[in-house]
């Protein structure tokens, strides 16, 4: 028997609500004090038909004046988030993504202490391709930000945790056989890291930084390793619509200690001494509103012997004979690469950044761009709330008198306990990030086209790491009753051929699941409080298999009483889904699965807790005859990933109307 997991988008990054402080009221008003009038001796005295009359004539209408507005409070709290879709997760010039499509997130708490001084702590998340068949990349990080005129410093520390992992080792107790290549790798990779590093803006287009990193454990190998590395960036003038963009470089060594005993070899049988390399990148990025494109060259001076020891990589082939490598295959995870990032980063005190060269950082060491978003330099002067909603009430003037175009847009990002698509965990019961984006145009009022991407990490028996989801559809409305009628393709990034031997031509798990679907789906709101729903989803093909299959679906909504909590006034509401996967004439069960769940919104953010369950706990188990391909897809004999389960979600969506930092709209 097999395992199969879907995959569907949901939306991350990885995002919470800041504190806030309530406006204050100033509304106080002083009398006109007028002074006591004094009789002049040559003064003609007027008669008082006289004195009304010139009274009218000097009297000017009274001006209306304008009405105050609420001071803003300023708060030394804030936060940032962002998301991102690459080509190639590097790491220090080595993929961990297997040269394959990844999706990122992140969310970062800030404190000013002072205008000198920050304190942060974060959380991100990557999706990864790595030899234990960890479902993900999750990092937890925090430390202060110093600053000291045009010099910025950054001490803290840093876990990358490896979830979901398993050991690979023929002669290890308790471990799988070891890898179809002769590789060896721990259930655990997970480290820890300190660091500090320092950027000087030697002007406001020309920045040079560098940091040092230490880990008394590198993946967990029993090796410490002292990453130094490099950096200079150089901001280009702006191109015309406002788009920065910038050139930078970077350059680092990795000194890299000796293993423990389990990655022992003949020569080395208290473990590998690693070979210490140097990585260096350069790249030119493309930066519009909270937007980055980079485009950026890795390479390592690893050999793939060398490289092959130390990320014990699952698809190493060939002969790579070293001495730390004896025998052993060779990898091509340490090699040149060209990778595309694009990514979104988002903070409350500078939505929109300026292109300075202080402000930009692309390094490739552990995506800094990504992670650690930078703080307000400085050089640069910080608004007061006042100028800042002057500015924006400004913008917003202008922006009125603009004709409303029938384009939009939305973007979003969600971190996971679980990624879950009809009742099957896809990411195997792992943490799990997504990322989508979907440009829309309206044909008129009551009908709308969309196109949608989305990508999600998972993890399926056949090593796909990401599934990418392609949408089409329009959405008519007829006055309660939306529909939405379209098509969507999944593609699984990362799928290889899981064979019974090394040499063998036959996949024991298929390596192409790739299938599409058509669907309509109708929702009718019958009040304020409560919709309900359903659709109707087709595949001439499911999971590549040649059969068709039908999924049924039907949904509920109740919108409770919104919950104030000063200022801040938050939405919740019920949802409850059942649905039957009609699959008799495809290699796959038929089975029934159902979810119910508690949402809370506050303007672009959302928490749900969801419980979900089917009625099959193996259905997601191809029907086979070959317990072999049972044993490869499920490790202990049986599939768990339709099990009953508890989902937790956090998720920002953002659209063309919303996307602003809601504490810069009015």
């Amino acid at each position: 028997m097999r395992k199969i997991a879907c995959a569907a988008a949901l939306v991350l990054t990885c995002a919470s609500v800041s504190v806030w402080a309530e406006d204050l009221k100033a509304d106080k008003t002083t009398p006109d004090m007028k002074a006591p009038e004094t009789k002049k001796p040559n003064e003609k005295k007027e008669k008082p038909e006289g004195k009304k009359s010139a009274e009218k004539k000097e009297k000017k209408p009274q001006e209306k004046k304008p009405k105050e507005k609420k001071p803003e409070i300023w708060t030394p709290w804030d936060i940032a988030f962002g998301a991102a879709i690459m080509s190639d997760y590097r790491f220090r010039g080595i993929t961990q993504s297997n040269h394959s499509l990844s999706v990122a997130a992140y969310f970062e708490s800030r404190y000013n202490f002072s205008n000198s001084l920050q304190g942060y702590v974060g959380l991100s998340g990557e999706s990864v391709s790595v030899p234990n068949r960890a479902a993900g990349e999750i990092d937890f990080y925090g430390g202060i930000r110093p600053t000291f005129g045009r010099l910025l410093l950054d001490f803290g520390g840093w876990y990358y945790w490896y979830p979901g992992g398993e050991c690979f080792h023929s002669f290890i107790r308790g471990c799988l056989r070891s890898l179809l290549n002769g590789n060896v790798v721990k259930a655990d990779l997970s480290y820890g890291e300190i660091y500090g590093k320092a950027t000087y803006a030697m002007s406001d287009r020309f920045a040079l930084g560098g940091g040092a990193y230490w880990s008394p454990s590198v993946l967990n190998s029993g090796a410490d390793g002292t990453f130094l590395a490099g950096t200079a960036t150089y901001v280009l003038p702006t191109l015309p619509n406002g788009i920065g963009w910038f050139i930078s470089a970077d350059v680092g060594h990795w000194f890299l200690g000796t293993s423990d005993s389990f990655y022992a070899v003949p020569g080395f049988p208290g473990g590998i001494p690693f070979k210490s390399y140097t990585t260096w990148d350069a790249g030119l990025a493309f930066i519009w509103k909270p937007f980055t494109l980079d485009l950026r060259y890795y390479d390592t001076n690893l050999n793939k012997g060398d490289c092959n020891a130390f990320t014990h990589d699952h698809t190493a082939s060939g002969v790579f004979s070293t001495s730390i490598n004896p025998g052993g295959p060779g990898s091509n995870w340490c090699g040149a690469a060209f990778v595309a990032k694009l990514s979104f980063d988002l903070s409350q005190d500078d939505n929109l950044r300026d292109t300075k060269a202080s402000d930009t950082s692309t390094s490739g060491m552990k995506m800094l761009d990504m992670k650690m978003p930078e703080t307000n330099k400085p050089e640069k002067k910080k608004e007061k709330p006042e100028e800042r909603k002057e500015k924006s009430e400004k913008k917003e003037k202008s922006e009125e008198k603009k004709p409303k175009t029938p384009g939009d847009f939305a973007f979003g990002a969600a971190l996971m306990t679980e990624f879950n698509i009809r009742g099957i965990s896809g990411s195997n019961h792992h943490p799990a990030v997504s990322a989508y984006f979907e440009p829309r145009y309206n044909l008129r009022d009551n009908l709308q086209a969309y196109g949608r991407v989305e990508v999600d990490s998972i993890e399926l028996g056949n090593r796909a790491e990401a599934s990418i989801n392609l949408y089409a559809g329009i959405r008519p409305t007829l006055g309660n009753l939306t529909v939405d009628y379209g098509w969507w393709q999944r593609v699984f990034a990362g799928q290889v051929c899981i064979r019974s031997q090394a040499n063998s031509g036959f996949c024991l798990i298929p390596h192409n699941l790739d299938y599409g679907e058509i669907f309509a789906k109708p929702t009718y709101t019958v009040d304020k409080q409560f919709s309900f729903g359903g659709g109707v989803f087709w595949s001439p093909s499911v999971l590549n298999s040649g059969d068709e299959a039908t999924y049924v679906l039907g949904t509920a909504k109740y919108n409770l009483p919104a919950i104030h909590i000063g200022s801040r006034s938050i939405g919740w509401f019920l949802t409850a889904n059942v649905g039957h996967w009609f699959r008799e004439h495809t290699p796959y069960p038929s089975y029934t699965n159902g979810n119910i769940g508690l949402t809370f919104t506050s303007k672009q953010y959302k928490l749900d807790l969801r419980f979900s369950d089917s009625d099959k706990i193996d259905c997601d188990v191809r029907r086979t005859p070959s317990s072999e391909l049972s044993m490869v897809m499920n490790p202990g004999g049986r599939s768990e990933r339709c099990r009953a389960t508890f989902i937790a979600k956090f998720s920002v969506d953002l659209d063309n109307g919303n996307w602003k930092w809601p504490g810069l709209s009015p």
